[in-house]
C-alpha cells in the first residue's frame, strides 16, 4: 500500500508598478506532485519561459491579463536542483527585470 503525500500548490504572483515587472514570491519550493499557480496580475499578456521542460512537460505557459495558470511536477521527477526562470511581457517587449525568480525541487521526505 502506498502511503498518502502531503501534495501543494504554490502560488505565485506576477505584478507591475507600472514601470516594471516583477513575481513574488521569487524563491518557490516544490516537491515531486506539486502543482504551482501563477497568478498574472497585469494588464499585458505574459509568457513564463522554464529552463528544462521535464520539470512541467513544457518550457512555456502563457497567461493573459488577469488569469491563472498552473503546472505539475511529476509525482516521478527525480532532478532535483534548483531552476531559475523567466518571464516576458511580448506587448512590451520586456522581461519581468525587477526579479529573478528560481524554483527549487527537492525530493519528498513524506
Amino acid at each position: 500500500m502506498i502511503d498518502p503525500v502531503t501534495v501543494n500548490n504554490q502560488l505565485a504572483a506576477i505584478v507591475s508598478d507600472g514601470s516594471s515587472f516583477t513575481v513574488a514570491p521569487g524563491q518557490i519550493t516544490l516537491y515531486p506532485g506539486d502543482t504551482v499557480t501563477f497568478n498574472n496580475l497585469t494588464r499585458d499578456p505574459a509568457v513564463i519561459i522554464f529552463p528544462d521542460e521535464r520539470i512541467f512537460g513544457t518550457n512555456m505557459l502563457s497567461i493573459e491579463p488577469d488569469n491563472k495558470a498552473s503546472a505539475l511536477v511529476p509525482a516521478d521527477f527525480n532532478m532535483f536542483g534548483s531552476y531559475p526562470y523567466a518571464i516576458y511581457f511580448p506587448n512590451q517587449r520586456v522581461f519581468a527585470h525587477a526579479s529573478m525568480p528560481i524554483i527549487i525541487i527537492y525530493p519528498r521526505k513524506d
